[in-house]
């Protein structure tokens, strides 16, 4: 009877050693962020799919090539094209060889993407209004300002209102009104006047009105306020932001031409890039990650802490703070509705 114990203590024990690894590829695409393009693969195994899909588990070490179809065309965002692969340590063109093994039985590749940089057009005379320069260059997560001018020509602007907006993707930040400066976010200019200004860095909006008893101008170019932005944490190549008048009209209510606004393009660029979240630069948001930015939060400064100080600012709120680590750890275990990370594989 005493054997007998022994033998299925012994086999007991043994089970773990035997035990099966499984092994998988998750393979993603982002902008800023998440969305579906098709990807090829090819090696151990083929086939396509499309983002978010995994490859395996199988039960033994594979390897396959990554192949992004129809770079452009398969994004949702018509102004995308692919930029390289991110989360495997390599990347050749539009291809990627991966290999899933003991050293790494789950492993993640993501096709990253960025904008198709837009044109921003030229003035195109009495009546229109543009943000000036009609092309922003700024750091990730740096306050800016954007100045809104008008061409009224011969007359003199007495009133208008006006809508900006720009994209808001759900991974991601692009820019903010900074609603601490002026009304609302929004300083008169030099030659001009605010009334009121109503931000909504939810829906990226913000609607501004003014007037002024007497007009001021006329002017080609006349400066009617300057705006207060805050940049987003990430780099984005060129995104259009649309200028759209609702009125533009001179002292004795009479239109100031067509009353149109016109695109600009904000460029958000630095020396380092980062995925929000992933502060180790390890290519995911792991336990590791929420413990890195607590040890941050508490002064304790952890070498592994790699990424930029703004790659822990989970809520996006402009602060790294124990809030944070804690939307980290949630989303670890897949309790956490976190807007601005990917979503989490199946």
């Amino acid at each position: 009877m005493k054997i007998f114990f022994l033998i299925i203590t012994v086999f007991f024990c043994l089970v773990p050693v035997y035990s099966q690894q499984h092994y998988v590829l998750h393979v993603s695409a982002e902008w800023m962020d998440t969305f579906a393009t098709e990807i090829r693969y090819t090696g151990d195994y083929s086939g396509t799919g499309v983002t978010s899909f995994d490859i395996g588990p199988y039960s033994s070490p594979f390897t396959v090539t990554l192949t992004v179809v129809n770079t452009h065309e398969q994004a949702l965002l018509a102004d995308l094209v692919f930029v390289y692969w991110s989360g495997n340590g390599s990347a050749s063109g539009e291809s990627v060889t991966v290999t899933v093994d003991d050293a790494n039985p789950e492993v993640d590749a993501v096709a990253v993407y960025a904008n198709i940089e837009p044109t921003p057009p030229a003035s195109s005379g009495t009546g229109y209004m543009w943000l000036d320069p009609t092309k922003k260059t700024v750091a990730p997560s740096g306050a800016f300002t954007w100045e809104l001018h008008a061409d009224t020509g011969s007359q003199r602007l007495a009133a208008y209102d006006v809508d900006i907006s720009w994209p808001v993707p759900q991974g991601g930040v692009i820019m903010t009104v900074d609603t601490s400066n002026g009304t609302n976010g929004v300083d008169a200019g030099v030659e001009g006047f605010v009334a009121a200004a109503e931000a909504d860095n939810a829906m990226g909006t913000l609607h501004i009105a003014g007037f002024d008893t007497h007009g001021t101008g006329p002017s080609n170019d006349l400066h009617v306020c300057t705006v207060h932005f805050k940049a987003g944490s990430r780099e984005v190549t060129g995104a259009s932001v649309s200028v759209v008048v609702g009125d533009m009209v001179d002292e004795t209510v009479s239109p100031i031409g067509m009353g149109m606004g016109m695109e600009a393009v904000i460029v958000i660029e630095g020396d380092e890039e980062f995925f929000l979240g992933d502060v180790n630069d390890d290519g995911r948001i792991t336990i590791i990650d929420a413990l890195l930015v607590a040890q941050y939060y508490v002064g304790l400064e952890p070498a592994q802490y790699t990424a930029p100080v703004e790659a822990g600012d989970s809520n996006q709120d402009g602060n790294v703070n124990i809030i944070d680590a804690l939307m980290m750890a949630q989303y670890y275990v897949g309790i956490c509705d976190c807007p601005y990370f990917p979503p989490l594989h199946g």
